[in-house]
C-alpha cells in the first residue's frame, strides 16, 4: 500500500503542484488588490497644495524604490505633500520584468508572479513609511492602453522619426535597447530587437499618458524619477510639456554602488550633468580637497582595481600573481609601451539618441579622428612604422558576453573583422582574454583612451593618459588628460608625453575632478542607512541633511553649488599642503596594494631612495629600469611595474605647497 501511495504521489505531482501554485498565486493577487484598495491613496492629497510626485513603478528593484521612499518620507516629514506613482500589472514590459530576465514572449504565470512580488514589495515599503500612492491603473484605462500599443506598433522603420506631441519617443528608448542588445544602430533594428524597442516605446508612452492624467487631477510641483530608463523618461516628457521641472535621483557610483549616497540633480540626463561639471571646472580646479575626501576617492580606486561589483567589467588586478602580462603578450623590453582602451559604440549612440530626444547635443564634433575604428587604424599604423614603440589594444570587456550579459556587441564583430590580423608590434586583447585592464595599466608608459570610464581611473593612478575624443566622456584636458585636435598633433602629443617628467599635479587634478563629477551631487543618508550595500529601507528618522533634500527638490537649487561654496569657505593657506600630505599617504597605500594585492589600513614609512635601509623605514622601494624591488621586514618582491616607478618618483619629489599654474586646453 505504501509503495502504491508513493507511486501515486509521483504521478500526480506534475499535475497537482502547478495547480496548487496557480491557486496560491490567485490568492496572493487577490490579497494584493485588496491591500492596494485600502492603502493610503490619492484621495488623501489636497488638490490645492503642490505635490512632489515620485514616478516609481519599479518597486521590484528594491534598492531603487527604497531611495524613492527615503527621499519622499524626508520631504513629508518637512511638511510637503508627496505621492508615489505605482504599478501593478499595467506595463506589458518593464525594467522589473527585464531584471528577472523575462523575455517578451513570457508566460502569463511567470509574469504574474513577478508583478505580484513587485507590488508586494512596494506595499510593504510605502506602508512602513506611511506614503500615499496612486496606481497607474487609476490613471489610464483600457482605451489608453490599446492606443499606446497601437502607436508603438505604428512606428516607422527609422524609429528616430517617431514623434508624439513633439517628443521623440523612438530616440528616447534607444538607450534601453543598447543596454540589453548591444545594437549599434538602435533605431533601425528589425526582428526581435524591433519588438523589444516597440515594447520600450509602449511603456514610455504609457508613462507619458499616465503623467498627463495625473497632472490634470493634482498640482504637481516636481516630478522625481530614478535614472533615465525610457519608461520613466516618458513621464519626464509629459512634465516638461506642462512646465513641471523634473528631478533625477540615483545612487553614487562609489565602491560599486553606495546606497547611502543618494544623488539628487535637476538635469534629466547624467551626461548633461557631466558636461555641466566640465563647464564649471574652472571654479573648482583650485579648491584643495580634505584628507577625508582624498581617502574616499582612493577607497574607490582600490575597489575598482579589485573588480568589486557589477560596475566593473575587467578582471581584477592580479599584481603579478597571474604571471607576467608583459611576457604573456610577448612584448619587447626594448620598446616603450602604449596601451589603448576602447569603449562600447552602442553606449555612445545611446547617449546621442537620448540627447536628441531631450533636444541637446553636447558631444564635440571636431575631433582628431572621425570614429573609434579610424583612431585604432591610425594608431596601429603609427606604431607599426615606429622604431621604438609597441601597442596593446584592450577591447572593452563589455563588448563580449560576460557574467552580466549573455550577448556580444555588434561593434565587436566590426572590430574582429578589422583588426584580427597579425602585427609585429601590436597586440589585441579581446574581451574574453583573461587579462586585467589594470594589469595593462601597470606596465604602460602611456595610456590612450577613447571615451571609456577607465580614463579617469588611470589618471588617478598617475598613468599619463591621452584621450582621442574630447568631451565625449567629459574630463578636463590639459590638466587631467591630454588631447590634440588633429592626428599629427595627437601623435606629437604621445611623443611629448613619453618624455615628460611625472608630477603630483596630474594626480591632484584627477582627484579634484573625481570629487566634482562623482561626489558633489548626493545627499548623505548614512545616518539612517546603515551600509553601502544595505537592502531594503531602514527605520526612518529625519536625516541630518534633510534641509539639503528640501533645497534641491522643493526649491530647485544645485547641491553641487552648495558643496562648492562649502569647500571654498573651508580653504586656508594650509589647505593645499594638507591635500598634498593626504595624496602622498594614498600613493603609499596604492603602492602597497600594487605590490602586495592587499590594502594597507595603516600608513607606513616608505623610502624610495637607493640609500634607504630597512632599519630606518617600514619598506624600501628601489627602481631598476622598468622593474621595482620592494622590501619589508617580512617580504621581498621584484617585478615590472611602470605605475609603481612613477608613483615612487612622485613621492621622491619635494612639494613646496604652492599651487602651480596649468592652462585648460
Amino acid at each position: 500500500m505504501e509503495a502504491l501511495k508513493r507511486t501515486a504521489k509521483k504521478l500526480l505531482r506534475p499535475v497537482v503542484l502547478p495547480l496548487l501554485a496557480r491557486y496560491r498565486l490567485r490568492v496572493k493577487v487577490r490579497d494584493i488588490r485588496r491591500s492596494l484598495g485600502s492603502a493610503r491613496g490619492i484621495s488623501s492629497i489636497d488638490p490645492d497644495r503642490p505635490v512632489f510626485v515620485f514616478f516609481a513603478p519599479e518597486a521590484g528593484v528594491v534598492q531603487h524604490f527604497a531611495a524613492h521612499c527615503v527621499v519622499a518620507r524626508t520631504l513629508q516629514e518637512l511638511g510637503h505633500q508627496v505621492l508615489l506613482v505605482r504599478c501593478f500589472e499595467t506595463y506589458r514590459h518593464c525594467i522589473v520584468l527585464e531584471m528577472n530576465r523575462l523575455p517578451l514572449n513570457r508566460s502569463t504565470q511567470r509574469r504574474s508572479e513577478i508583478c505580484a512580488s513587485c507590488a508586494q514589495s512596494g506595499l510593504q515599503m510605502t506602508s512602513q513609511y506611511d506614503l500615499p500612492t496612486v496606481q497607474l491603473s487609476e490613471l489610464v484605462n483600457q482605451e489608453t492602453l490599446d492606443e499606446v500599443r497601437q502607436l508603438a506598433r505604428s512606428m516607422p522603420a527609422d524609429a528616430g522619426e517617431f514623434e508624439i506631441d513633439g517628443v521623440k519617443f523612438g530616440a528616447l528608448c534607444g538607450s534601453d535597447l543598447a543596454l540589453n542588445t548591444k545594437k549599434v544602430d538602435q533605431l533601425r533594428v528589425t526582428g526581435d530587437a524591433r519588438a523589444l524597442l516597440e515594447a520600450y516605446v509602449e511603456a514610455a508612452l504609457l508613462s507619458y499618458r499616465a503623467t498627463q492624467a495625473l497632472m490634470r487631477r493634482i498640482k504637481v510641483a516636481r516630478l522625481v524619477f530614478f535614472n533615465e530608463y525610457s519608461m520613466f523618461m516618458g513621464a519626464v516628457a509629459a512634465a516638461k510639456r506642462r512646465g513641471v521641472p523634473s528631478v533625477r535621483i540615483s545612487q553614487a557610483i562609489h565602491r560599486n554602488i553606495d546606497r547611502r549616497k543618494i544623488i539628487i540633480m535637476n538635469d534629466p540626463l547624467a551626461v548633461i550633468n557631466y558636461h555641466r561639471c566640465l563647464d564649471e571646472w574652472p571654479k573648482w580646479r583650485n579648491l584643495a580637497l580634505s584628507a577625508e575626501t582624498v581617502e574616499i576617492i582612493s577607497d574607490n580606486n582600490l575597489a575598482r582595481l579589485n573588480a568589486s561589483g557589477f560596475t566593473v567589467y575587467s578582471p581584477k588586478y592580479s599584481g603579478g600573481t597571474a604571471g607576467s602580462v608583459f611576457e604573456r603578450l610577448r612584448l619587447s623590453p626594448g620598446r616603450r609601451l602604449l596601451v589603448a582602451y576602447t569603449s562600447s559604440l552602442d553606449e555612445y549612440f545611446s547617449n546621442i539618441n537620448l540627447m536628441a530626444a531631450v533636444g541637446t547635443d553636447l558631444f564635440q564634433k571636431e575631433q582628431p579622428f572621425p570614429d573609434q575604428i579610424a583612431w585604432l587604424a591610425a594608431l596601429i599604423e603609427y606604431v607599426e612604422r615606429s622604431s621604438d614603440l609597441q601597442l596593446v589594444v584592450r577591447i572593452h570587456p563589455r563588448e563580449g558576453a560576460n557574467t552580466r550579459e549573455v550577448i556580444s556587441s555588434e561593434h565587436l564583430t566590426i572590430l574582429r573583422e578589422r583588426f584580427s590580423g597579425a602585427y609585429e608590434n601590436v597586440r589585441i586583447v579581446w574581451p574574453e582574454d583573461p587579462i586585467s585592464s589594470y594589469d595593462l595599466a601597470d606596465i604602460a608608459d602611456v595610456a590612450l583612451t577613447s571615451w571609456t570610464n577607465i580614463t579617469l581611473e588611470l589618471a588617478r593612478l598617475g598613468v599619463p593618459t591621452i584621450t582621442a575624443f574630447k568631451r565625449v566622456n567629459p574630463c578636463p584636458t590639459g590638466e587631467v588628460v591630454g588631447w590634440a585636435p588633429t592626428p599629427d598633433q595627437y601623435f606629437q602629443l604621445i611623443e611629448r608625453t613619453l618624455r615628460a617628467p611625472v608630477h603630483l599635479d596630474a594626480i591632484r587634478y584627477a582627484y579634484r575632478w573625481s570629487h566634482l563629477v562623482h561626489l558633489t551631487s548626493y545627499v548623505d543618508f548614512g545616518d539612517i542607512i546603515p551600509g553601502s550595500d544595505f537592502y531594503g529601507i531602514p527605520p526612518f528618522r529625519l536625516p541630518a541633511e534633510a534641509p539639503l533634500v528640501e533645497s534641491a527638490i522643493v526649491h530647485g537649487r544645485s547641491i553641487q553649488e552648495f558643496r562648492r561654496r562649502n569647500l571654498a569657505e573651508r580653504q586656508s593657506p594650509a589647505s593645499r599642503a594638507t591635500e598634498t600630505q593626504a595624496l602622498h599617504r594614498q600613493l603609499r597605500r596604492v603602492i602597497w596594494f600594487l605590490v602586495t594585492g592587499e590594502d594597507s589600513a595603516q600608513d607606513y614609512r616608505l623610502c624610495c631612495a637607493e640609500s634607504g635601509r630597512l632599519e630606518d623605514f617600514d619598506a624600501v622601494l628601489r627602481m631598476d629600469g622598468d622593474f621595482v624591488e620592494f622590501r619589508t621586514a617580512t617580504r621581498a618582491v621584484r617585478r615590472r611595474s611602470r605605475a609603481i616607478c612613477r608613483l615612487a618618483a612622485i613621492l621622491a619629489q619635494v612639494d613646496d605647497g604652492v599651487e602651480s599654474p596649468a592652462a585648460v586646453a
